[in-house]
């Protein structure tokens, strides 16, 4: 809204506020006995306590319809104009039908007899009219007819012409301009609060009906001469009186006094008036230069635009168009303007264009049309905006329209839809499962492959239910998958997770269930924000029975090793100890321990048998072992703390290898020969003796 029209309604609150505060002062004065607040002066007629009341309620809703949220308000106004009207229609009544409605002697009853009058306050007549008059301006204040009327503003105008004539009969002493007939006349007060009332009424919509139109684009000085010369005669009118009263001068010099100072002013006024004009008019001239500028420095924008724009008349005529749109239909520079489509395109899309004219002119708001246009190299395709253009009257004076080179755009977007055909017959066709979803959790992608893994498709259900539909257990088949450890969702939240094996058991698959291993990623626009997630998972149901096979043969295995009479150690390539049964720690005296094969000698005491130094840590079978070479009864000496007296054992040796022939480990066996020794030494020892006692016997 206009400043000026802020400050013309900022005055109306002024004035409603003013109107209030004269109500309540006279109320006061009648619940006091204070005549000046009842009366301007001691002679003069007082406000009747109604009409106080009736102006405190006109003042509270002028004020009200000046708030932002009058909607809130709206009965709180009726109500007020509804009671304000009701005390002007029955008093009227009473006046026309003589019937004794003593409706306003009601309040301070000993208080309302008026000496000068010699009789009773009551509401005058033209006060009662004038409530009227208040109450329609106040219920009808916002009321529009169809053709932009407001009957409301003509209810103030004639408020506001009433109280002006009853001022102007106080003022110059003329009773028949404030008084009917013999009736009690209005009060001065009355009749200023009137102005006030019919002034703001008019002033709380200086936007609309005809005070728009006085308003006009006038500056505020312009409307506060307007507003002075209308009061200027009736207070200059006042101090001429007041001087005759007082004897400062006769009639006639008061006469001439106020003719001049009238022409004075009035000389001022209009030359005041003359020279505001003048700065009104510099200013449009200005400002349609400025237009004008502002035209040409947008019709070059418009021409350096690579958009088709046009605007139409109600009739249909391009009235402006740019560059891009004349050398995009071959059209001479402004052959254009003024021409209508029939004029300019073949007829077979000119009833088409028509047609999209007509839905924009009819539910008056933009909309969005794919047209299609000939050209020499074919038919184009553009997507155009047409938009209508409004005047202040709400009326619509112009079609604008916005073009925009789609064909190439319809193009790519078959190709586009041709790569996704492709995309998604690779996704259905190859081996593993893949799903997709945005960043809010909603599926987008959902191959064929990932359906028969999971047994059901995809389901639109918000990410915490994921586990619950599909299935998702954790390893021991009963606790339900974490869904903010899913992969799909870690996926959405920026981190990625490899090779999670989840088991799966639903309708589909019965108790027996599957094992799934999902590998998850997000996904990153250009501006590295994450706008989905995928995970790409298949069936390890056989891996994981074939590794339950394998540990079950492991353990018996191992079973085996354990209750065999010869030690057996394995070790992997990376020097890991995978097996050291039970026999091979009796015999080495400790069991296995995390160390490198070329401290083996020192730590378990392993030595020469000939010489009894270490036994040379690369000899030996497992260290040949894991080198690929094979080893048959190395014979070594083992002494240690556990073995003081030391013991010998045979160690053989093989390298362990996969299906392609690498070495994946080593496996040695140890036997102790350490009695089989203590035989063999015995026998020798026997062999000797028997050898001597036959050389013996020989010489005898």
């Amino acid at each position: 809204m206009p400043e000026i029209y802020r400050r013309i309604r900022f005055f109306s609150q002024v004035f409603g506020i003013l109107v209030m505060c004269s109500g309540v002062l006279v109320l006061f004065g009648w619940v006091t006995g204070i005549e000046f607040l009842k009366r301007v002066r001691p002679q003069a007629v007082a406000m009747n306590p109604v009409t106080a009341i009736c102006f405190i309620a006109a003042g509270w809703g002028l004020y009200l319809v000046q708030v932002n949220r009058l909607p809130k308000w709206i009965k709180t106004v009726r109500w007020l104009a509804g009671f304000i009207f009701f005390i002007g229609a029955l008093k009227l009544f009473s006046l026309f039908t003589n019937l004794p409605l003593p409706f306003d002697q009601i309040l301070f009853e000993d208080q309302l007899w008026e000496r000068t009058s010699r009789a009773n306050n009551v509401i005058a007549p033209n006060t009662a009219l004038n409530l009227l008059l208040v109450a329609l301006s106040l219920w009808f204040i916002d009321y529009e007819t169809p053709r932009g009327r407001r009957p409301g503003q003509y209810f103030s105008i004639v408020l506001s012409l009433l109280a002006l004539v009853s001022l102007y009969g106080h003022v110059y002493q003329i009773t028949a301009l404030f008084r009917v007939a013999t009736y009690l006349p209005m009060a001065f007060h009355t009749a200023m609060a009137f102005l006030l009332l019919g002034a703001g009424f008019l002033f709380s919509r200086p936007d609309k009906g005809i005070l728009s139109i006085i308003i006009g684009e006038n500056s505020g000085q312009v409307i506060f001469l307007r507003f002075l010369a209308l009061l200027l005669p009736l207070i200059f009118g006042w101090f001429r009186l007041q001087g005759e009263t007082a004897g400062l001068y006769d009639k006639e010099f008061g006469t001439a006094l106020f003719a001049v100072l009238t022409y004075a002013i009035a000389m001022f006024l209009l030359g005041r008036q003359s020279f505001l004009q003048h700065k009104i008019r510099q200013t449009r001239k200005m400002a349609m230069d400025a237009i004008k500028e502002n035209e040409r420095r947008l019709q070059a924008i418009l021409d350096h635009s690579g958009t088709l724009i046009s605007l139409k008349n109600p009739e249909g005529r391009y009235t402006l168009v740019n560059n891009q749109f004349e050398k995009a239909f071959g059209i001479s520079e402004g052959h254009a303007l003024g021409k209508t489509d029939a004029e300019l395109f073949p007829k077979e899309i000119v009833k088409e264009l028509h047609e999209y004219n007509r839905k924009v002119l009819e539910f008056r708001k933009s909309q969005s049309f794919e047209e299609k246009y000939p050209h020499k190299d074919g038919v184009h395709t553009y997507v155009t905006v047409k938009f209508p253009l409004f005047d202040q009257d709400e009326e619509i004076y112009a079609l604008g329209a916005v073009s925009t080179d789609i064909t190439k755009r319809k193009q790519l977007e078959v190709e586009l839809r041709r790569s996704h055909q492709r995309l998604f017959a690779i996704l259905d066709n190859i081996g593993e499962g893949v799903m997709v979803a945005d960043s809010e959790g909603n599926i987008i992608l959902f191959n064929k492959r990932a359906e028969e893994i999971l047994g059901t498709g995809a389901v639109m259900v918000p990410w915490e239910d994921w586990s619950k539909t599909y299935g998702f257990f954790q390893a021991d088949g009963t606790t339900y998958f974490s869904a903010e450890e899913f992969p799909l969702y870690k996926a959405i939240h920026g981190d990625a997770a490899d090779s999670v094996e989840i088991y799966i058991r639903n309708d589909k698959f019965g108790e027996s269930g599957k094992w799934i291993a999902f590998t998850g990623r997000p996904v990153f626009n250009d501006e590295a924000e994450i706008i989905a997630g995928v995970v790409v998972f298949r069936d390890i149901s056989i891996r994981k029975n074939l590794e339950g096979l394998f540990q079950e043969n492991q353990r018996r295995l191992r079973a085996i090793l354990s209750s065999i009479g010869e030690g057996v150690i394995i070790m992997s390539r990376e020097e890991e100890i995978l097996l050291f049964n039970k026999k091979a720690e009796e015999i080495l005296g400790y069991g296995p321990k995390s160390i490198p094969v070329n401290e083996w000698p020192e730590y378990y005491g392993i030595y020469e048998v000939e010489t009894e130094k270490l036994f040379p840590a690369e000899e030996l079978p497992l260290a040949r072992a894991l080198r690929g070479l094979n080893s048959e009864e190395v014979e070594v000496l083992i002494r240690n703390k556990y073995n003081p007296e030391g013991k010998r054992i045979f160690l053989n040796g093989k390298p362990i290898r996969d299906n392609e022939g690498e070495i994946t480990g080593g496996i040695i066996d140890l036997k102790d020969i350490t009695e089989q020794r203590k035989l063999e030494e015995y026998l020798h020892e026997i062999q000797d003796q028997f050898m001597e006692l036959l050389h013996s016997t020989g010489r005898r």
